[in-house]
């Protein structure tokens, strides 16, 4: 009996995971990811400011909706300069 008799899944190909192996992995990771996600109560055994769950709808700090401060960031494909700086000047005035 030689290596003919392995499974082709759990046979590690060219260095990498076997399929066997892979799934294993990501079976893992979502079992955790489930776990840790139903042991996540706000306000008992998560508070702020050290704790923060994932699914908590409220926003951090007691802000209202509409006291929640936005952020709008601009950027460029290409650098600013002297060729086009007056077209952003008169677009962002």
């Amino acid at each position: 009996r030689g290596a003919e008799t392995l499974q082709p899944a759990v046979i590690l190909l060219r260095g990498r995971m076997s399929v066997e192996t892979t799934f294993r992995i990501a079976l893992l990771s979502i079992l955790l990811t489930s776990i840790l996600a139903q042991h996540c109560v706000p306000g008992e055994n998560c508070k702020l400011p050290n704790c923060r769950c994932w699914d908590d709808p409220k926003a951090p700090g007691g802000f209202g909706t509409p006291d929640i401060p936005q952020i709008i960031i601009v950027s460029f494909q290409y650098g600013v300069n002297s060729a086009n700086i007056n077209n952003y000047t008169q677009l962002f005035a």
